[in-house]
């Protein structure tokens, strides 16, 4: 008769253990296998500003406004096109094109500043490279 503890065919599956081994935690584990330990999962042990939270709130109250006139106006420009008017469809057709470019750059910039703030009002101060170590690439000649 064959031990209940014979190794599988396959080298990829577990081998099968029975006897005093405690189960795990819980049934995610026993399912999935031990949690995998993430630094994006651990919290951040840095104090976030006051004064550069509301200042980046106050500049995104400020370019959602003027997202929203954007987007107004690229639906004004849209709607009113003639398409027997050349010229004016050109026009227009470049106002709907930088209207969604102003919306695109001021996504970015309230990106920007919300880093730039945080980083200017953190605890934490830029540590800079020493002065006395080149790193420069080498060339391969």
């Amino acid at each position: 008769m064959a031990s209940l503890e014979t190794s599988s065919s396959s080298p990829f599956l577990r081998k099968r253990e029975y006897g005093n081994k405690q189960p795990s935690a819980s049934a995610e584990e026993r399912v999935f296998g031990p949690r995998i330990e993430s630094r994006f999962m651990s919290t951040k042990e840095r104090q976030i500003s006051l004064a550069g939270v509301l200042l980046s709130a106050c500049a995104v109250v400020v370019t959602a406004g003027l997202m929203f006139l954007l987007g107004v106006n690229i639906v004004i420009q849209y709607r009113t096109m003639v398409p027997e008017d050349r010229s004016g469809l050109l026009r227009k057709a470049c106002y709907i094109v930088l209207s969604a470019t102003g919306i695109f750059f001021m996504n970015k910039f309230n990106q920007w500043f919300y880093q730039k703030m945080m980083t200017y009002f953190s605890d934490s101060k830029y540590q800079r490279l020493p002065a006395e170590e080149s790193f420069e690439m080498r060339s391969r000649a």
